[in-house]
C-alpha cells in the first residue's frame, strides 16, 4: 500500500477511536471513585444506572444524582468542619465566574439553582465542576454524625455586606436581596456577578464568620434546587 493511503487509513482510524462512545469520558471517573469511597450504596446503584448508557445520557444522569445526593446529604454537608464548607464557597465563587465568561445567560440561572440543576445541565460543565462535586461529597462524608452548627448571627451577615460592597459596589447585591421586583427586573450580568460575589465574600471573611455564612449559602442553594418544580 502506498505511504499515503497507509496514512489515510491510520488517521481514518484514530479519528474514529477519538469519537467512539467508548473513548469519551462524561461521567467523570474522579467524581465516581469519591462516591464509592464514600458513599459505595449510592456509587453501587449509580454505576447500575450508568452501565450501557450512551456518554451525553451518562453525563445527564451522573449531574441528576449528585443533585439528589446533595439534597438528601444536606444536613451532613452542613455539618462539615468549617473548612470544607468556605472551601465549597470558594469553588463556587470561581465555577460562577468561569460560567460568566462563556454563557452569562446561563450563569444568570445557575446562581439560583446549583449547578447539578436542570437548568445547569442544559449547557456544558464548567471547568471545575470536578473538583466542586467531590468537595461536598467529602463534606458530606466528614460531617456524618456532627452536630449541627451554630446559625449565622447578624452581625456575620453585616460583615458578609460589607465584603460584598468592598468588592463590586457597583452591583447592588443587598437591594436585590432586600426586593424581589428589583432582582427580578435585575440583568443577566447583575444576577450572574452578584451570585458570584456572594460566594466570594462568604469565603473571604475571618474563618469562624465564613463557616457560618458558607452554611446559610449552601442550604440555599441546594434549598432552591429542592424548590424547583
Amino acid at each position: 500500500m502506498p505511504n499515503f493511503l497507509r496514512l489515510i487509513v491510520l488517521l481514518g482510524v484514530l479519528i474514529a477511536a477519538v469519537a467512539s462512545p467508548a473513548a469519551a469520558q462524561p461521567a467523570s471517573p474522579r467524581v465516581l471513585e469519591s462516591l464509592r469511597t464514600h458513599f459505595p450504596e449510592d456509587h453501587s446503584a449509580l454505576a447500575a444506572r450508568l452501565a450501557g448508557q450512551s456518554p451525553e445520557a451518562a453525563r445527564l444522569m451522573l449531574a441528576e444524582a449528585l443533585e439528589k445526593f446533595q439534597q438528601e446529604r444536606l444536613q451532613a454537608i452542613l455539618a462539615a468542619p468549617g473548612a470544607r464548607l468556605i472551601a465549597i464557597e470558594a469553588r463556587h465563587g470561581a465555577l460562577l465566574r468561569a460560567l460568566q465568561a462563556r454563557d452569562m445567560r446561563l450563569c444568570a440561572v445557575v446562581g439560583d439553582r446549583g449547578f447539578f440543576s436542570r437548568e445547569a445541565r442544559a449547557g456544558p460543565a464548567p471547568e471545575g465542576l470536578d473538583d466542586y462535586a467531590i468537595a461536598l461529597i467529602e463534606a458530606a462524608a466528614a460531617g456524618r454524625g456532627r452536630a449541627a452548627p451554630r446559625p449565622a448571627a447578624k452581625e456575620d451577615f453585616q460583615a458578609w455586606l460589607v465584603e460584598l460592597e468592598r468588592r463590586d459596589p457597583s452591583v447592588p447585591v443587598r437591594f436585590m436581596l432586600q426586593d424581589r421586583e428589583l432582582r427580578r427586573s435585575s440583568s443577566d450580568e447583575h444576577l450572574c456577578v452578584g451570585a458570584a460575589l456572594m460566594h466570594e465574600a462568604a469565603a473571604a471573611l475571618p474563618p469562624e464568620q465564613a463557616a457560618r455564612v458558607a452554611a446559610t449559602l449552601i442550604r440555599s442553594v441546594i434549598g432552591a434546587g429542592m424548590a424547583a418544580p
